[in-house]
């Protein structure tokens, strides 16, 4: 039996897992049996099976929860060169999110600044800016840059050595900025950090927190 879903979850950001990737997408639409999702971002490389169950998981900027269902895909349609996913939920959980690590500031380990590239999703046609962490955690990270993006804008931030062994592109999210000089700080909030990823970067925050 399909299940409900709450209706202020209209406008989240909606990430699906594929075997070949994920899809992005935002939530324009619920009723009782199904809800409709206009895709941002297709960063798969398969075909969907509307006969299978996929994981998706909802944002939730105002917890530390992660919003995670069960659903199949319904069906997909091209409207105004917008596609649209309508799914239907068969199973809800909101289950506690990777273990969050307390914020850790850079500058007390580091003498030189950590480079980190970030830039605005969906990334067709955006260039990659440079920006300088200055603490980080499991759930996100606050980085200084020249260049301005406003608050709530979807960005790509790749994570890189020495917080992780193996680069990724995280999806993630703005959720405030504030001018300091010459610089933007930017707190900034991850999506769909990979289980593997979230481990390593708790292991180095711990251990960088032993060291101080």
């Amino acid at each position: 039996m399909a299940v409900c879903i709450d209706n202020n979850l209209i406008g989240k950001v909606t990430i699906i897992t594929l075997k070949t990737g994920i899809i992005v997408g935002e939530i324009v639409k619920i009723n009782k049996e199904y809800f409709a999702m206009k895709v941002i971002s297709d960063r798969s490389s398969g075909s969907i099976d509307l006969d299978y169950l996929y994981q998706i998981q909802i944002e939730n900027e105002q917890s530390t929860d992660v919003y995670v269902l069960l659903a199949k895909i319904e069906s997909i349609h091209n409207m105004d060169a917008t596609m649209m996913m309508f799914i239907r939920p068969i199973e809800e959980k909101k289950h506690s999110n990777k273990r969050q690590s307390d914020r850790i500031k850079l500058s007390a380990i580091y003498d030189y600044s950590i480079s980190m590239s970030f830039k605005k999703f969906p990334p067709i046609g955006q260039k990659w800016i440079r920006g300088r962490a200055s603490d980080i955690s499991t759930g996100g990270v606050q980085l200084l840059a020249s260049d301005y993006i406003s608050s709530g804008q979807l960005i790509e931030v790749q994570l890189d050595k020495p917080f992780v062994n193996e680069s990724e592109i995280i999806v993630s999210r703005i959720v405030h900025v504030r001018k300091d000089g010459a610089d933007y700080v930017y707190s900034i909030q991850f999506l769909n950090i990979s289980d593997k990823h979230s481990e390593r970067l708790f292991e180095f925050v711990q251990l960088m927190k032993s060291t101080i």
